[in-house]
């Protein structure tokens, strides 16, 4: 073959990569434009999207190496999508909260030669990559968007930003399943049985509603015992909250009164009783006056870690307060609803999770931010890790 037709052939099989790949970004471009908060950019100053990703290399490099496959929700800072290795990649404002700042302290701690910080890492997502965007030349004055949050009063309040600049980041990080998302799951497998097409519920009376609702919750929920000893039904306190919507014109359905039973009882009984034991006993034994701060990874005469005692004393006084009370049952509920195992060991789990990042000084947890560790598709043994992915 002469040189020349060698010449040609090579250089058609360039413009053939270079159109594939092209077309190959130009899709993950379309899947960016997903995001509710990328999207909101793209209305303001549209070609924002594109632009920012042909500005940046790095951006590049990861979405043509493993490719965004699927739009998995926006929070209050960014947008997240599921990569094609099952790794999550997350867009975001840094200048909301500097996020970024986090992720990299993550990164330095799983590498890093003390053995503290590499436990503290463990209880934290993995982080695979990271870094600032460059913001595309023109679109410097884009004004990023508002965002408005409502305060544990239900009042109205407006997200702080470090200034009023957009600054773009993004990291790669490993997946964590959401507890909201085990619930999904819990009800999809066990579906409902509500009696009439939602069309039918406005023309039933309330009384109607409310007792066809009670009959159609998970059998979990349904059949809460007494001490153990028979079955009384639904907890009261999620009854009266039922009544509550229904009397003021709402008509819960099936899946949003187990969501909130699930997150009730693990904020009531588990989170809120994790954190009062930390402001009462822990945290002040960190500190002794005249002493370095104590951490909570330092261990005992036999070896044991603080946090492992800590979590484990919580675990138990928790279960010794609720095993003859209707209580137990709803944490066995919820049990079954996360898909976690025995009602002390997953609390000991969440309890050692959660007093790392008081200790951390951490304050964002609660039940929308908690997820549980996943190999693959399938989940750990259900006494798996308890992650905060998002504090």
């Amino acid at each position: 073959m002469s040189n020349k037709r060698l010449k040609k052939l090579r250089r058609i099989k360039h413009i053939s990569s270079a159109l594939i790949r092209t077309a190959s970004l130009n899709s993950q471009i379309e899947i960016l434009k997903q995001g509710e908060n990328l999207s909101e950019m793209e209305d303001r100053a549209p070609g924002f999207i594109e632009a920012l990703v042909n500005e940046n290399k790095s951006l590049i490099d990861y979405l043509n190496r493993w490719r965004a496959i699927e739009y998995l929700g926006s929070g209050a800072t960014g947008d997240a999508w599921l990569l094609r290795n099952g790794l999550v990649l997350k867009i975001f404002d840094n200048n909301l909260n500097n996020s970024l700042r986090k992720y990299i302290d993550i990164s330095n701690a799983m590498f890093s030669n003390d053995e503290e910080s590499r436990a503290y890492a463990i209880l934290e997502p993995m982080v695979h990559g990271y870094s600032l965007l460059n913001v595309p030349v023109g679109y410097e004055d884009v004004p990023p968007s508002i965002k408005i949050f409502l305060d544990n009063r239900g009042r109205k309040r407006e997200r702080k930003r470090r200034n009023d600049n957009y600054a773009p980041a993004f990291v790669i990080v490993e997946k964590i399943k959401t507890l909201t998302k085990y619930v999904d799951e819990y009800l999809d497998k066990n579906p409902s049985s509500m009696g009439y097409p939602d069309q039918y519920a406005e023309e039933e009376g309330d009384y109607r509603y409310v007792d066809n609702l009670l009959n159609s919750l998970p059998d979990a929920i349904k059949k809460i015992y007494n001490g153990m000893i028979y079955p009384i039904g639904p907890p009261e306190w999620l009854i009266k909250d039922i009544n509550r919507w229904v009397k003021n014109g709402n008509r819960p359905t099936v899946q949003y009164v187990t969501m909130h039973f699930a997150e009730r009882v693990i904020s009531r009984f588990t989170l809120g009783y994790i954190k009062g034991e930390f402001i009462r006993m822990l945290a002040p034994s960190l500190k002794v006056d005249g002493e370095e701060p104590k951490s909570p990874f330092d261990t005992d005469e036999g070896g044991v870690s603080y946090i492992d005692i800590w979590a484990k004393q919580i675990a138990q006084d928790i279960y010794r307060e609720v095993v003859f009370d209707p209580s137990f049952s709803e944490l066995q509920a919820v049990a079954s609803l996360i898909g976690a195992g025995d009602s002390r060991s997953w609390i000991e789990n969440l309890a050692k999770t959660t007093l790392v990042k008081l200790a951390r000084g951490h304050g964002d947890l609660h039940f929308e931010n908690l997820g549980r560790r996943t190999m693959g598709e399938q989940d750990t043994t259900g006494d798996s890790d308890f992650v905060y992915f998002d504090s």
